[in-house]
């Protein structure tokens, strides 16, 4: 190296932060990179969550308009695709709408649904 090219390597390498310093920053900004993706990510299924439950409500009260749902059935969906969301509309539990409509853990079967030994043939 000549003069002029080690003169700016040494002033270049005094203006630099040590490098356990760097590697701190360099964490630091992966952990924020992180979070933002994560809170990203659940902001997407909470809006995928409500999407599909009010894209199921639709269904369902097509079918109660068609005859196929008594009142007491549309309520229990209604209830069953509801319970758990905060004020904001989303929902507390991870479980989503299709499968707790599966799951089938409480209330009568519901008709047209799969689940239903009566629509099986």
């Amino acid at each position: 190296m000549g003069p002029a090219k080690s003169a700016l390597w040494s002033r270049l390498t005094e203006t630099l932060p040590d490098p356990a310093v760097l590697v701190a920053l360099g964490l630091l900004l992966v952990g924020i990179v992180w979070g933002l993706v994560r809170v990203r990510t659940r902001i997407r299924e909470a809006t995928d969550t409500t999407a599909e439950s009010l894209d199921l409500l639709t269904h369902f009260r097509e079918i109660k308009q068609g005859g196929g749902l008594s009142e007491d059935e549309y309520r229990l969906i209604k209830r069953r695709l509801t319970e758990g969301r905060g004020p904001e509309g989303r929902r507390s539990d991870p479980t989503s709408a299709k499968e707790k409509l599966k799951s089938g853990s409480e209330g009568p079967p519901i008709k047209g649904h799969p689940t239903d030994a009566t629509t099986q043939g």
